[in-house]
């Protein structure tokens, strides 16, 4: 008879949120479903141009970047294998991704050759300016945080050099919750306006990831 293999594949993407500049892990799964041995798997998976290609781990096989080919030897009845693939995400939007397989065997269900497509929706990273010139000219008035609306929850706080807070603000947004180079009134010490200087900001994303710390510079 006729020798048979019955490839399966599945792929699955560790969860987000994604934003650019990020590096995130597919996992493909080829199984032999029988009922013969599977020789001289192939699976292909072109990887969207939004994704840079990083590294790769398998549990059998190699993986040629170039042909974005996944190429195992051999595939007992009833055994599988996987490939974790780590890539960088270049570009927003949504990104769509499918693995094909194949085995040299006659294939008896090729229904489920292809993966499932698995979806994924990035967005812009987070782009901390650097400083500010709250001068009144109607530009560059406020500290601007690029992408932070992809983060509802936030929390910005923001503190002189002798680590006094001066202002923290839930839900930053870039305009009517933004910091303007002001002490909030609850926290005025002296003044309403701060001096130029350097100041340091600390940012809770509010989706369990570290925050983020660092210094603005203020010019008016």
């Amino acid at each position: 008879r006729v020798r048979q293999s019955d490839i399966r594949l599945f792929k699955t993407v560790e969860d987000g949120p994604y934003t650019v500049g990020d590096q995130i892990t597919y996992t493909i799964i080829v199984e032999n479903l029988g009922p013969d041995t599977a020789t001289n798997i192939i699976v292909l998976d072109q990887l969207s141009v939004a994704l840079n290609f990083i590294s790769f781990e398998s549990t059998n096989g190699s993986f040629d970047a170039s042909t974005e080919e996944w190429i195992i030897d051999s595939l007992y009845v009833n055994e599988r294998d996987s490939l974790f693939l780590t890539v960088e995400i270049v570009e927003d939007g949504f990104i769509y991704n499918i693995a094909e397989g194949s085995a040299q065997e006659e294939d008896p269900n090729s229904s489920n050759n292809t993966s499932n497509e698995v979806e994924i929706e990035v967005t812009e990273g987070l782009e901390i300016s650097p400083g500010f010139s709250p001068d009144g000219d109607g530009q560059n008035d406020v500290w601007i945080l690029k992408g932070i609306d992809n983060y509802p929850d936030n929390n910005v706080m923001i503190f002189n050099r002798w680590g006094n807070k001066i202002f923290e603000m839930n839900s930053y947004n870039n305009d009517d919750r933004a910091w303007r180079g002001e002490v909030q009134a609850r926290l005025v010490i002296s003044g309403t306006e701060v001096p130029d200087g350097t100041y340091f900001y600390l940012i809770d994303l509010g989706d369990g990831s570290k925050p983020l710390s660092g210094y603005i510079t203020l010019i008016r």
